[in-house]
């Protein structure tokens, strides 16, 4: 077995973000540290971290937002990278 089969037998980890949007319809992105794109709010879970939980702390952390779990509307897993999967929620502000 090669080490790409292996890669390949490895689950996805699941980063969980928040895309924010105001009542004009723009979007509020991040700049990645240390990338040269936008995107955004996103982490991964702490050990026993409901994926809501992340999601308000990963936005609270990377942004100083405090909103109400209420406020976030789950969009599911998406496919992103091989490697990985996103658990999107958004959030109208």
């Amino acid at each position: 077995m090669t080490s790409q089969d292996i890669n390949n037998t490895l689950p996805a980890r699941v980063s969980v973000g928040v895309f924010i949007q105001n009542s004009k319809g723009q979007w509020l992105l991040g700049h990645a540290t240390g990338q040269k794109h936008w995107d955004i709010f996103k982490g991964m879970p702490d050990e026993g971290e409901a994926p809501e939980q992340t999601a308000l702390r990963e936005l609270r952390e990377e942004t100083g937002l405090a909103i109400a779990p209420s406020a976030l509307s789950d969009t599911g897993i998406h496919a992103y990278r091989s490697d990985k999967k996103l658990h999107i929620f958004k959030a109208f502000l």
